[in-house]
C-alpha cells in the first residue's frame, strides 16, 4: 500500500517554500555576520576623527555648518596635534591656507562631559581667529609678518590682543549660552580691559616686541576692540603712547 506520508519541503508550496529558504539564508547571514564583527579589532576613532565629531556635534549652527562646509570645501584644515599643557587650540595660515589646530590630548578627554564642553569653546575660539583672517585684513599682515620671521610692529601688537580678546569674548558667550560650566574661566569676567590684558602679556612670551606697547595699554586701563583696519589700530597705539607722555 502506497505511504501518504510527504517531507515538509513536499508539503510546502512553492511561494511557502521560497519564504523558507529565504528566511534561513538571512539567519544564517546574520549570524555570520555577528561572527566577523566579533572577529574584527575594535574601531578605534583617531585623533582627527574626533576633531570632526566635535565640530559636526557643535551646538552653534552657524558654526557647525560653517566650519562643515568650510573644510568640505577646502577652505579650513582642522587638525590635531599635540600642543603642551598650556595651549589646547591655535590658528595659523601656513602658506596662506587657515588651519585650526586642536590639542589632542583635549580630544581624548572630550568624550566626557567637562571635557566636551572644554573643547567647544576652544574650538569657537579658534573659529573666531579663522573669521578675523577672513574679515579683517589687517590680522592677515601678522600671519605674514609670523611667516617671513619678522618682528611684529606696534600697530600689529595692538590688533594682536584685541583679536585675543575679541576670541575670548565669543567663546565665553558661547559657554554662558551653551552652559558650558567647565569652560568659563576668570578671564570670562575682564576681558578688554587691562587686567586681562596683563594675564594676556604674561602668557605670551614669543612676542618680546610687544611688551612695550601692551605695557603702556595696561597702565592706561586701555580698552581691547578689533581694530578693522591698521589705522584704527595705530590711532590706538598713538592714544596709548600719548597718554604715557
Amino acid at each position: 500500500m502506497p505511504s501518504h506520508k510527504r517531507s515538509l519541503f513536499q508539503a510546502l508550496s512553492g511561494p511557502q517554500l521560497g519564504i523558507l529558504v529565504a528566511g534561513t539564508l538571512l539567519v544564517l547571514l546574520i549570524a555570520t555576520d555577528h561572527y566577523l564583527q566579533s572577529r574584527r579589532p575594535a574601531y578605534v576613532p583617531t585623533d582627527l576623527d574626533r576633531l570632526l565629531m566635535l565640530a559636526k556635534a557643535h551646538p552653534d549652527e552657524t558654526i557647525r555648518k560653517d566650519l562643515i562646509a568650510s573644510v568640505a570645501s577646502g577652505k579650513l584644515v582642522l587638525d590635531t596635534a599635540v600642543l603642551g599643557a598650556s595651549t589646547n587650540g591655535t590658528f595659523s595660515a601656513p602658506g596662506g591656507k587657515p588651519t585650526i589646530t586642536i590639542d589632542a590630548p583635549l580630544l581624548v578627554a572630550a568624550g566626557n562631559r567637562s571635557g566636551q564642553e572644554i573643547a567647544f569653546a576652544v574650538l569657537t575660539h579658534e573659529y573666531e581667529h579663522y573669521l578675523q583672517w577672513l574679515h579683517v585684513p589687517a590680522v592677515r599682515t601678522i600671519h605674514a609678518a609670523y611667516a617671513a620671521n619678522t618682528p611684529l610692529n606696534a600697530e600689529q601688537c595692538v590688533l594682536k590682543v584685541a583679536n585675543e580678546s575679541d576670541a575670548y569674548v565669543a567663546s565665553c558667550e558661547a559657554a554662558r549660552r551653551y552652559q558650558w560650566h567647565a569652560a568659563i574661566a576668570n578671564e570670562c569676567e575682564s576681558i578688554g580691559n587691562s587686567q586681562w590684558a596683563a594675564r594676556f602679556a604674561g602668557h605670551v612670551t614669543d612676542l618680546p616686541e610687544c611688551l612695550k606697547t601692551w605695557n603702556s595699554m595696561m597702565r592706561q586701563d586701555l580698552p581691547a576692540p578689533v581694530p578693522a583696519t591698521a589705522e584704527q589700530a595705530r590711532t590706538l597705539v598713538e592714544h596709548s603712547e600719548g597718554a604715557d607722555q
